[in-house]
């Protein structure tokens, strides 16, 4: 994750490290976003309409952490039941590519 990250909020277990104006509500859904903007608007957004999320990631420029590795994290996570992804590039679209066949249970 990162440089150039909004950072990481878990809002089911209250942690928000990141420098999002407001903490998300808890949920299901997975929000992966490369854009801190993007990301914030959909707080934002999600915060108006009562919608809450399991993990929200702000990837950045994604010097260590990418795409496919939060992918197969969330995949894994119980609490999560739906991904929403902004991405402007993907490093491995094979591994994300599987990832996204092999879904969530």
């Amino acid at each position: 994750i990162g440089p150039n990250t909004l950072g990481l909020m878990i809002p089911p277990v209250k942690l928000n490290a990141g420098f999002a104006h407001m903490a998300a509500r808890p949920g299901n859904i997975a929000l992966l976003s490369q854009s801190g903007a993007i990301a914030t608007s959909v707080i934002d957004w999600a915060a108006d309409n009562n919608v809450g999320f399991s993990q929200i990631i702000s990837l950045g420029d994604m010097a260590d952490v990418d795409v496919g590795d939060c992918l197969d994290m969330l995949a894994g996570d119980a609490r999560t039941r739906a991904i929403v992804m902004y991405l402007e590039t993907i490093s491995n679209p094979s591994r994300a590519a599987d990832m996204n066949l092999r879904g969530l249970d």
